[in-house]
């Protein structure tokens, strides 16, 4: 597993915020954690 040692910080919408934490909590995770899995993915689609 690897160590997390850094941070990114994004600013979003209430709208946006609300949205994240309804789809984290949907998924069992927390919106740090659904974000990070989210944009992983994206990137993954968008390099690979």
């Amino acid at each position: 597993m690897a160590v997390i040692t850094d941070r990114m910080e994004a600013r979003v919408s209430p709208e946006e915020r609300d949205r994240v934490e309804r789809a984290a909590s949907a998924t069992g995770l927390s919106a740090s954690a659904f974000m990070v899995g989210a944009a992983v993915e994206r990137v993954a689609d968008i390099l690979d």
